[in-house]
């Protein structure tokens, strides 16, 4: 296994495991039953154990302080996956919030020697978390078929700002790095190929994604929520493709997109 795949699996997994536990306040336990919560404890869970796992064959991670505060993290989820209720007590609202502020150290010590990768790991965070939050919710709608919409609109007003950032930031380093896409280049790994992780992070990644999440709004504002949540389905697919397709860009070519 690449030095540079293990890296991106500690990049994606550790961005998806923060990010979709830090959307869980979006909507009530008390309206879904602890059952949801727990459900994406463990998407979280699954997430940073992967992740873990690829610090530990990078072979200079299990001795850094981010490597601990992960497991600590690991450790408070697996904590509240045994204790929660319906309801949240404030208790456990202070669980949520000490496992946040280790997820922040954990990103600072891993990334926080670059300050725009630092950024940029954040705002993939937030953009992974929120799109594979709402298809984990919408999924649960078969369960709680009365469960009100509005979380799902939530979601979708907190994504498209971000989608919005994201974008402009990529297009930004497109920009800075003309060279990598000049015609003839030898820089990265060639014109033509340099040319489609762009153009599939730009039309995959972005495009796409926005498209189809008009539609999954329209759709959720109407309750049609099973289809909404295959387009959900859809969504995270093409999230999926275009985060890893930005990974690889960043750790084999040094290209924040």
């Amino acid at each position: 296994m690449s030095f540079t795949l293990i890296q991106m699996m500690s990049w994606f997994f550790l961005a998806l495991g923060f990010g979709t536990y830090l959307f869980a306040p979006l909507v009530s336990t008390k309206l879904t039953g602890v059952g949801f919560f727990k459900l994406l404890l463990s998407v979280s869970a699954g997430s940073l154990v992967i992740s873990l796992i690829a610090n530990i064959l990078m072979g200079n991670a299990t001795l850094s302080s981010q490597f601990y505060f992960l497991i600590f993290v690991l450790v408070l989820l697996v904590f509240q996956y045994f204790v929660h209720r319906d309801e949240k007590s404030i208790f456990m609202w202070g669980l949520y919030l000490v496992s946040v502020l280790f997820m922040l150290l954990t990103s600072y010590f891993r990334y926080g020697a670059s300050l725009s990768e630092l950024s940029l790991f954040l705002l993939s965070t937030l953009f992974m978390g929120v799109t594979n939050f709402i298809m984990v919710l919408g999924h649960y709608y078969l369960v709680v078929p009365k469960l009100t919409e509005r979380p799902l609109l939530i979601g979708h007003y907190i994504l498209w700002p971000l989608l919005l950032m994201k974008l402009t930031w990529s297009l930004y380093t497109a920009f800075e790095h003309q060279s990598f896409y000049a015609s003839g280049t030898y820089l990265g790994d060639g014109y033509i190929f340099n040319m489609i992780v762009l153009l599939m992070r730009l039309f995959w990644g972005y495009l796409a994604l926005g498209i189809l999440s008009i539609f999954s709004y329209k759709l959720s504002r109407m309750r049609s929520i099973q289809s909404a949540t295959g387009v959900f389905y859809v969504m995270v697919f093409f999230m999926i493709v275009g985060e890893l397709i930005a990974s690889y860009a960043l750790f084999h070519n040094g290209l924040k997109l």
